[in-house]
């Protein structure tokens, strides 16, 4: 009887249902809004990496027609310099770029370059298993004479 009356009083009792149900589901929630953050940062990282490559593409254009043929080295530190300012503002320490000036082109009469970027976007959700992302960006450039 006395056991009866207890179970009744302790299942009558819904006092910190809300703070189990919280806890249940917060992890998920914060694990998913994290995950949602980190998904965001690697588009705008992509699109940043993507914008860098083409602003690259065009500045060899127009220094070729200025018959200013930079190097690879020149044209990688240009890449370089044009994707970690504004308004790109890529981390240069994550940052590798290869300018490659192919010896056989595509396109008769021109000079095939490939412009390449690779990024590894910071991981913000470390704390859920989520390492960094790795993106990589490559176009090709043809230089007429």
């Amino acid at each position: 009887m006395m056991r009866e009356h207890l179970i009744k009083r302790i299942g009558g009792h819904n006092g910190g249902v809300a703070a189990v149900e919280f806890a249940l589901v917060a992890p998920l929630v914060i694990g998913l809004m994290m995950g949602m953050f980190q998904v965001s940062i690697g588009m705008h990282n992509y699109n940043s990496l993507r914008g860098a490559v083409d602003d690259t593409a065009r500045y060899t254009i127009v220094n070729f027609q200025k018959e200013d043929r930079d190097d690879e080295q020149a044209l990688a530190e240009a890449a370089r310099a044009i994707a970690t300012s504004s308004p790109y503002g890529l981390n240069g320490d994550q940052l590798d770029v290869t300018v490659d000036i192919l010896d056989d082109s595509r396109v008769a009469g021109a000079l095939e370059a490939t412009i390449t970027m690779e990024y590894d976007v910071p991981s913000v959700a470390r704390m859920i298993g989520m390492g960094d992302i790795h993106i990589e960006y490559s176009r090709p450039v043809f230089l007429i004479s």
